[in-house]
């Protein structure tokens, strides 16, 4: 039992009910209840959990004397830190806005145990962070970055806000902060104190909102002229000049559609303040024109449909792939992972791609003294040797690395 502000004798209710009394932060189903969203604190054991993943992956694979008892390839590291690493703040970043130093303090853990930072000893990073977290097909390796995802897991709840209009937990929100655009989001939050969860999820509104398109259906909660519903951009945005000159600009779908009798076509009255010129005919004849075409068939309640799946029903996956999209060629990327090959030799070839392998000349260009041909490198071991005894060892060393 906890109690919420002073409660009087808590203790003999807590003894009738056989419970214990609690108190405000604590863990409740693996989520932090009562203690701040902005806080770090709150997702210590998110990466205590990774820290002991982590140092138990070493203790399999370094012994104490530093020797390594299982190899651990590239491609395996790979597969964990996507399979598991990556998944383990999924259950919070499905509610909480993470912080931005939590995000770099977790992608430096999974940066470092990808690139071999198991050991005490230090293992290059061979290809940027960004790189690596670019999608397979335009030359990275699908590592999900945190801040998109985080936001692309939040946008789920803003899908369902504007759905589930009769749940208690829609409720709850519209009591406390109001409704804005028909319905379809809160009121914009502006008090400091006691919001901090739904505040974080409404800061990816406009990203969400870009790939939203309205379904029409009895029209009373997609506004006219300011909301997607008769293509891709409003009609504010496609008719300004009639936008301007309307004579209500706020007006709802329901308001301006005289629905047709026994099938017919639907009536539009749209009205405007004033006459339009001669130069002006031919937009009010395209604006009229557009609507017989997205005329709503449908008599049930509006509904909202996601642009970027063709069911229209949204799903984070496809709202991540968005938020990261960036121009780019495309890579022949099945060429190296979808084909019958170990791992660690798909990554090796991505590597490659990106020109960072440790060759010699990667290997000077990072600092490092190299030795300029093999003749020196041989030179002081083959002093007092014959020239028989020279070749038969070039010949050996060639043998071994054809």
């Amino acid at each position: 039992m906890v109690p919420v502000g002073e409660v009087g004798n808590i203790t003999l209710l807590a003894d009738f009910l056989d419970c214990r009394v609690g108190a405000l932060p604590l863990t409740y189903l693996g989520m932090p209840l009562g203690a701040s969203y902005k806080a770090v604190s709150v997702w210590d054991p998110i990466i205590e959990k990774m820290e002991r993943m982590l140092a138990g992956w070493k203790k399999l694979y370094l012994s104490k004397g530093g020797w390594k008892k299982l190899y651990l390839s590239k491609g395996g590291r790979l597969t964990l830190l996507k399979n598991m690493l990556s998944s383990l703040p999924t259950y919070f970043l499905s509610l909480f806005t993470i912080p931005v130093s939590v995000a770099h303090r977790i992608e430096k853990l999974q940066r470092n145990f990808l690139w071999g930072g198991m050991g005490d000893d230090f293992k290059h990073h061979l290809v940027g962070w960004h790189k690596v977290c670019t999608p397979k097909e335009k030359r990275g390796l699908g590592v999900r970055r945190l801040i998109p995802f985080n936001k692309a897991l939040l946008g789920k709840w803003l899908w369902r806000f504007g759905l589930e209009e009769h749940k208690l937990w829609r409720r709850v929100l519209v009591a406390k902060y109001g409704v804005d655009l028909g319905g379809w989001r809160t009121s914009h939050i502006r008090s400091p104190y006691g919001c901090g969860v739904w505040k974080g999820i409404m800061l990816g509104w406009h990203d969400y909102f870009q790939h939203i398109e309205f379904v029409v259906g009895l029209g009373s909660r997609i506004r006219f002229w300011q909301d997607k519903w008769c293509g891709n951009m409003a009609l504010m945005d496609r008719f300004p000049i009639l936008y301007t000159c309307s004579s209500h600009r706020e007006v709802t779908i329901d308001s301006v559609m005289l629905r047709p009798v026994a099938g017919g076509l639907c009536e539009w009255n749209v009205t405007f303040v004033c006459d339009f010129n001669d130069w002006e005919i031919e937009v009010v004849v395209e604006f009229f024109q557009l609507f017989p075409s997205k005329s709503p068939t449908n008599e049930g309640p509006d509904g909202l449909r996601w642009k970027l799946r063709k069911d229209g029903v949204f799903d984070s996956r496809s709202f991540y792939c968005a938020l990261i999209d960036r121009p780019g060629r495309q890579f022949p990327w099945k060429d190296i992972w979808a084909v019958k090959a170990p791992p660690q030799v798909s990554f090796f070839i991505w590597t490659a791609t990106w020109g960072r392998i440790l060759t010699c000349d990667n290997l000077m260009r990072r600092g490092y003294k190299m030795i300029n041909s093999l003749r020196s490198l041989l030179t002081p071991y083959l002093i007092g040797l014959g020239c028989g005894a020279y070749l038969q060892l070039l010949v050996l060393l060639i043998l071994l690395f054809h």
